[in-house]
């Protein structure tokens, strides 16, 4: 796949932007208008460089990376997180946001404390994501440690699951959490799991 140039950007006008749909990053607003702090981070950068903005919505992490990867858009803002493995495949641009990632679960469930706690309870994460790296770098010293992956449902939608009572937890960005506790104010974060991480924008090598 090709990947534009930035002197092939700025020739067509356009800056195609990857990104998904969530109070977080990208959303359509009750006048019917773009917003989301991803979105007006994307227009004032465009507005810098003199581009307008194309902006293509993807469901999942995993089709916005196979998305970049094919050469659909110029960068991906969605609130992702720069990790080891994703740096390997692309370049990310300055951190401009940094959140803890945390293990939820609902009020009067599951309580675990520690990631040892975990073991045998139904966890559940968005395939593709920081959290997946996270919990395969534990199955070495915790082989009894076992999740699920999803590969359709966003982390918005997993959190629900946990309030819903269908999975015990999960593990969400505080930035996520924090929206979504608005809405369903019983999800509680158990304990911070793994070290603080960095959100960027996603560019090709």
């Amino acid at each position: 796949p090709t990947h534009r140039t930035l002197a092939a950007i700025k020739e067509s006008g356009k800056l195609i932007v990857l990104t998904r749909n969530a109070p977080t990053t990208y959303y359509i607003d009750r006048e019917d208008s773009q917003a989301g702090p991803e979105f007006e981070l994307v227009i004032a950068f465009a507005d810098y460089i003199g581009l307008e903005v194309e902006i293509i919505e993807k469901d999942t992490i995993k089709e916005l990376l196979d998305a970049l990867s094919q050469g659909e858009g110029d960068l991906i803002a969605a609130g992702l997180t720069e990790t080891v493995k994703r740096g390997k495949q692309f370049r990310f641009g300055p951190t401009y946001q940094t959140v803890s990632e945390q293990v939820v679960c609902r009020r009067g469930g599951a309580r675990p404390t520690k990631v040892e706690e975990l073991v045998g309870l139904n966890i559940e994460v968005i395939a593709n994501s920081s959290y997946s790296e996270g919990l395969k770098r534990y199955k070495d010293s915790i082989p009894q440690l076992s999740w699920i992956t999803n590969e359709e449902e966003d982390t918005e939608q997993l959190l629900e699951k946990v309030w819903r009572k269908q999975i015990d937890c999960t593990i969400a960005d505080s930035n996520i959490v924090s929206i979504n506790q608005r809405y369903f104010p019983e999800l509680v974060v158990v304990f911070e799991f793994g070290k603080a991480a960095n959100i960027a924008w996603a560019m090709p090598k």
